[in-house]
């Protein structure tokens, strides 16, 4: 009888446990996104520093900041090395807790400061936006909300979501401004950057 009673208040508590668990990492998630933000890459959420070390495993390699980076970051390449994420920290912020993401072409000589993410083919974001995308294509995710800034034969998405504008999603992670930038050249996506300025 007592084995019964011991099985079935741990059982009990096995329950409570995962449904506080669910609670708590529902909690990081808002409830709702706007269009046109963007919330993480492949798995990896911003201001999310609980669920990197479940993706990115040993890989943490948090450099500090430079004159080139002012703020610590990490450095990733997919498996065949053609592309680059660039994860920012904010000073300030929990260890491995990522405020804004970088998507770029990889072309540079390899160095120690970079981690290859083997398992990653392509980085692509939370909405599904990837490099070599069309215009088309972005604006089937985003919608039309961004200005345009041409540049030599580039042209930049630009977005910006302020907290003058009663922001619950900016409310949610108690950040004054989040941006989204994408550079386009001859109609493909050659860089991705979103997340949260710095305040």
């Amino acid at each position: 009888m007592k084995t019964r009673a011991l099985v079935s208040t741990t059982i009990l508590l096995c329950i409570l446990f995962l449904l506080f668990a669910q609670k708590l990492y529902s909690q990081k998630m808002p409830s709702s996104i706007p269009k046109e933000v963007d919330i993480g890459v492949n798995g990896i959420f911003i201001s999310d520093n609980y669920g990197v070390g479940k993706i990115l495993g040993d890989s943490l390699n948090l450099l500090k900041a430079t004159t080139h980076m002012p703020f610590p970051h990490i450095n990733y390449v997919n498996k065949d090395s053609t592309e680059l994420l660039v994860l920012i920290s904010h000073h300030g912020a929990y260890k491995y807790e990522f405020s804004e993401f970088r998507i770029t072409k990889f072309n540079q000589p390899f160095r120690e400061e970079y981690t290859v993410l083997s398992n990653v083919v392509k980085f692509t974001t939370y909405k599904g936006l990837s490099l070599g995308m069309n215009v088309s294509e972005f604006r089937k995710i985003f919608g039309f909300h961004f200005y345009m800034l041409p540049e030599g034969d580039t042209i930049e998405y630009v977005y910006q979501l302020r907290d003058d504008e009663n922001s619950p999603f900016l409310e949610f992670y108690n950040m004054p401004i989040y941006y989204g930038n994408y550079t386009f050249k001859n109609d493909q996506l050659i860089k991705i950057e979103f997340g949260f300025k710095y305040p």
